[in-house]
């Protein structure tokens, strides 16, 4: 099982290493070959968005958040 198991390491750092260098040999598929591409689009424009800004309130340590006097009856 030791073996099995040191044999799958061995597979596995040799795939890791084969499979990140293949990146390298990828071929550039850009219209020219030369990392440019070309095209035409358009702009929507600029949208307005609403941000809503939230000020949480905060307590100091050395003091309790809430002071109240609990009435029993």
């Amino acid at each position: 099982m030791q073996k099995m198991k040191e044999g799958f390491a061995v597979v596995l750092t040799a795939t890791m290493v084969v499979g990140s260098s293949i990146t390298v040999f990828a071929a550039d598929t850009t219209p020219g070959g030369n990392g440019t591409t070309h095209g035409t689009g358009s702009s929507e424009g600029h949208v307005d968005t609403e941000k809503l800004n939230v000020i949480l309130p905060t307590i100091p340590a050395d003091s309790e958040p809430f002071a109240y006097t609990m009435d029993p009856e």
